[in-house]
C-alpha cells in the first residue's frame, strides 16, 4: 500500500513538472531564439515560415500557430502569389513544432484525436493531456506540404473529460 502511494505521488509530481516546464515558450524565449516579432506579432522561424502566439490574460500561451509567411488572403484561403494554396515543407514544419514544444513536454497522450481526409486536404488532430495539436496538410498528388499547425492548450475545466 505504501509503495503504491509513493508511486502515485511520484507520477503525479513528474506530470506536474512536465506540464509546468512544457507549458510553452515565453515571449522572451521566442525573442531570444527568433528575434523580435513583426508588427502583427509573427515570429519568422524559418524562411517563409512564421509562428504566432496567442496568450491568455495571465500571459500563458493559449494558441500557437505555425504557418507559411508572405501570403495573400483571398476569401478565407491563404494563397501564394500565383494563386495556389500556400504550404510549408512538412518536415520543416514538424521540426519547428518539435523545437518549440518537444514531445516529452506535451503531457500524456489523450483519448481524442484522429485524421480526416477531405478531397486533397488531410486534417490530423493529436490529443494530449493538457493540449491538442492540429495539422492541416495537402495530399502528395497535389504537391504535398503543410498548410498550418496549431497548438491549443486546454482550459483547466477540459482536464476532467
Amino acid at each position: 500500500m505504501k509503495k503504491t502511494l509513493m508511486r502515485t505521488i511520484t507520477v503525479t509530481f513528474v506530470i506536474l513538472i512536465t506540464y509546468l516546464v512544457g507549458a510553452g515558450q515565453t515571449s522572451d524565449d521566442l525573442k531570444q531564439r527568433y528575434g523580435m516579432p513583426d508588427e502583427k506579432g509573427h515570429y519568422l522561424v524559418r524562411p517563409g515560415i512564421t509562428l504566432l502566439v496567442t496568450n491568455t490574460k495571465d500571459q500563458k500561451p493559449s494558441y500557437i500557430t505555425i504557418e507559411p509567411g508572405d501570403v495573400f488572403v483571398s476569401g478565407s484561403h491563404e494563397q501564394d502569389r500565383d494563386g495556389s494554396a500556400k504550404v510549408m515543407p512538412s518536415n520543416i514544419a514538424e521540426q519547428v513544432l518539435e523545437e518549440i514544444l518537444p514531445i516529452e513536454k506535451r503531457g500524456r497522450p489523450g483519448k481524442g484525436g484522429g485524421t480526416i481526409v477531405s478531397g486533397c486536404t488531410i486534417l490530423s488532430s493529436i490529443d494530449y493531456e493538457f493540449l491538442a495539436i492540429n495539422i492541416s496538410k495537402r495530399c502528395p498528388e497535389q504537391g504535398a506540404g503543410t498548410y498550418q499547425i496549431t497548438i491549443h492548450w486546454k482550459e483547466k475545466k477540459d482536464f476532467g473529460r
